[in-house]
């Protein structure tokens, strides 16, 4: 049957080098995002982040192809920071330009932002923009993330810490 979803998704995720031992949850919860987008025709994109001082991006699906070859690369970066203000900024102003009337920004992160003292509160301040231009934002941390860090970006039950990436599907 048809739905009509006037939505757009847009995937952010960690790639720094602590989240080598999740990248496995990361590929697979990205990949489950990016095939419910094909099948229910809801513009998908999923874009990586890390670094240190300067913050490299990394296209892992465009919203306007369902090519899903690039999501292996997560497996080769190498890893660096986490940057995570300069990712959300990132992808909240790709989201921003969307004319979808429902705009999802899940967050796939490990814990806590880099960059200095004043990070978390960097990170909590895009959040609160993204919010602000009507972009939900839910932030997902696998087992073992710092819950104060979390609570400090994403605020407190607005996040949730996951053991496996099939409840990535239950909570959305």
């Amino acid at each position: 049957f048809e739905l009509e979803l006037d939505m757009e998704i847009d995937v952010s995720m960690d790639l720094s080098q602590s989240t080598m031992g999740h990248r496995e949850g990361m590929y697979r919860m990205s990949k489950m995002f990016a095939v419910a987008g094909e099948q229910t025709d809801i513009p998908t994109t999923i874009y990586g982040w890390e670094g240190f001082g300067k913050t490299g991006h990394y296209a892992l699906k465009e919203r306007t192809s369902n090519d899903l070859s690039q999501l292996d690369s997560i497996f080769q970066l190498p890893g660096g920071g986490t940057p995570t203000a300069e990712g959300i900024a990132f992808a909240r102003a790709r989201l921003s330009k969307s004319k979808a009337s429902f705009k999802l920004l899940p967050i796939i992160t490990d814990g806590q932002p880099s960059g200095g003292s004043n990070a978390v509160e960097k990170a909590a301040e895009q959040v609160r923009l993204a919010r602000a231009e009507g972009i939900s934002v839910l932030g997902f941390g696998f087992k073992g993330v710092s819950a104060k860090a979390m609570d400090n970006v994403f605020g407190s039950g607005k996040w949730v810490d996951i053991d496996r990436y099939e409840e990535a599907a239950e909570v959305v």
